[in-house]
């Protein structure tokens, strides 16, 4: 399935882009997102498929980055026919770990007032050495010793079956899970019971929803999971909570759909909560103000001084479109944008969709979409001599990825800002999950993928065990998610996902989101040229606390980078 599916959209990008971007997005939307939120055109093909192992010391797509080089010299980064640096992660050396504090047998991070139980924003309070009777085996997947956690990707299939020293040695994402997998067991206290974790791979890998609930199926029957750490379709993350099964996912449907799952459904980014914030942001500081310099139509009509106008980008599945919401909050300061939903990765509705915006002279672009389609939606773009401004939401990955989102052309990519809603990518020596990958496995640096996606989701799921009790339970494990404690937005904290759990009409985390735009010229933390500046040093906004004035984007200083996240920085007056 997943063959056929590469090459009809390699054909397709093949007839309206040139070879190198048509390769980039082909790859894109076979390899790295996810195949069930990409319905396949009609016709049947052949093709090729990629090997998901990439390297330990590289981004995770370079091999995809090696063997499909796009075809403009030019691509998310100044200078014209200078050759590209080549990504490279440091090797992260482990801090010596935190004085012990509470029962001798328990090593806690006192460099956190109160001390928490590992060193992370996501960790839960200091607890003591448990000594006594844990309830022994309470359920499938829960035993005197064990508590099972499955994991799954689409996108990126793993070896199925327990993650372990044997089987980290098949894959870099593995490798990376199993000793995520280490570090909470060595400093965690979960009541003499030990994190297993298990990669079930989707079989199918299909937008099919009976092949996705049964991939659940199969996984459940297989390892007895009391919590699943998944990519989420909406059937996968529904047949999870049929099940009891606690879920927290990345792909993140909207809230009314997670609403119904209660309570066994969390996500990461909400992209009703991208929305909202959104809304919030343009009518307070980007509408009534012209677009940014370089901004045009392409037309002879376009005048650059006037005030922006409006269009929006959808995607086109009910259970993903937060349009109606991201609509309704810009009615209320008069922007009503022109609003279209091409079909996912359909290239020819996409470019039509765009044509409509050029000829009406529209400004601004407001893509609520995911990575591969705002790609699609910029290539298109410049092929039609259309350079508008994009504004992302903070939800479709446009925002996270610097590794592949610099290959859109610097012409386009230079226009683009927005709210970034997820992880800041920080320098893999300041990252928490580098960090405590190396701590566990002596030279050896963390897979950026699935660090980047996971260290948040299992610490989520290891911290509720630790307050859940002894006495765990899918039933108790799922109420236990309202206590884990917030990520506050602080200057230590807020490089990470600000939010909480507390909040019964919002299931996602995070809350808060900074202002961003496309750094051509700064380094990024895989130390290539091309990177996200963080308006207003960085500072994170939760809906209602955006300042009413001009944004704070593409300005000389006050910013910050991943790199220099912790620099000394003034905000802009």
């Amino acid at each position: 399935m997943a063959r056929s599916r590469t090459t009809r959209r390699g054909k397709a990008l093949n007839r309206l882009l040139p070879p190198g971007y048509a390769a980039l997005a082909l790859l894109v939307v076979a390899f790295l997102l996810p195949s069930a939120l990409r319905p396949p055109p009609d016709t049947t093909q052949s093709g090729s498929e990629y090997s998901p192992d990439a390297p330990p010391n590289s981004k995770a797509q370079s091999l995809i980055k090696t063997e499909f080089q796009p075809g403009s010299n030019t691509a998310g980064q100044e200078g014209a026919g200078n050759p590209k640096p080549t990504p490279s992660v440091k090797q992260v050396v482990a801090s010596p770990p935190p004085p012990k504090t509470g029962a001798t047998t328990v090593v806690c991070a006192t460099n956190w007032s109160p001390p928490r139980q590992w060193d992370s924003v996501y960790a839960p309070p200091c607890q003591a050495a448990f000594i006594g009777d844990n309830g022994g085996n309470l359920q499938p997947g829960v035993s005197t010793t064990q508590y099972n956690v499955v994991v799954s990707f689409y996108g990126q299939q793993q070896t199925d079956g327990i993650i372990n020293d044997a089987s980290a040695q098949s894959s870099a994402q593995l490798r990376t899970l199993n000793d995520i997998q280490k570090y909470f067991n060595a400093h965690a206290m979960t009541y003499n019971r030990k994190l297993q974790l298990y990669y079930a791979t989707e079989a199918s890998a299909t937008d099919q929803e009976t092949n996705q609930r049964s991939d659940v199926t199969n996984a459940i029957s297989k390892y007895h999971p009391i919590s699943a750490e998944i990519e989420g379709t909406a059937p996968e993350i529904d047949e999870y909570t049929k099940n009891h099964v606690t879920n927290d996912s990345w792909l993140s449907p909207i809230e009314s759909f997670y609403q119904r799952q209660k309570p066994y459904a969390w996500s990461q980014i909400s992209p009703t909560t991208a929305a909202k914030l959104t809304a919030e942001w343009i009518c307070k500081q980007v509408k009534g103000h012209p677009p940014i310099a370089g901004v045009t139509s392409g037309n002879a009509t376009f005048n650059p001084k006037k005030d922006r106008t409006w269009g929006a980008m959808e995607i086109p599945l009910a259970w993903a479109n937060s349009g109606p919401t991201l609509l309704a909050g810009l009615k209320t300061c008069g922007v009503q944008p022109i609003d279209q939903a091409p079909g996912v990765d359909m290239v020819q509705e996409i470019q039509q969709a765009l044509i409509k915006l050029k000829n009406q002279d529209v400004s601004t672009v407001i893509l609520n979409t995911d990575i591969v389609d705002a790609m699609l939606y910029e290539l298109q773009a410049r092929q039609i001599g259309y350079y508008p401004e994009w504004i992302t939401t903070g939800w479709g990955g446009l925002d996270q990825d610097a590794y592949l989102t610099r290959d859109v052309p610097v012409d386009e990519l230079g226009h683009t800002f927005g709210l970034n809603i997820g992880e800041v990518n920080l320098d893999p020596a300041n990252m928490e999950c580098y960090k405590a990958v190396a701590s566990v496995d002596a030279g050896y640096v963390a897979h950026p993928l699935y660090c980047h996606l996971y260290w948040e989701m299992i610490s989520h799921v290891v911290a509720a065990v630790q307050l859940n009790g002894p006495h765990l339970t899918r039933e108790s494990l799922a109420k236990t998610f309202v206590d884990l404690p917030p990520v506050q937005n602080t200057p230590r904290e807020r490089w990470a996902l600000v939010g909480n759990y507390l909040d019964p009409g919002r299931r996602a985390w995070p809350n808060a989101a900074n202002v961003y735009w496309w750094d051509p010229n700064h380094l990024d933390a895989d130390g290539s040229a091309g990177t996200y500046a963080y308006a207003d040093c960085g500072q994170r906004y939760a809906e209602g606390q955006f300042p009413s004035r001009p944004a704070h984007i593409f300005t000389s200083t006050g910013y910050v980078t991943g790199r220099s996240f912790y620099s000394k920085c003034t905000p802009p007056a």
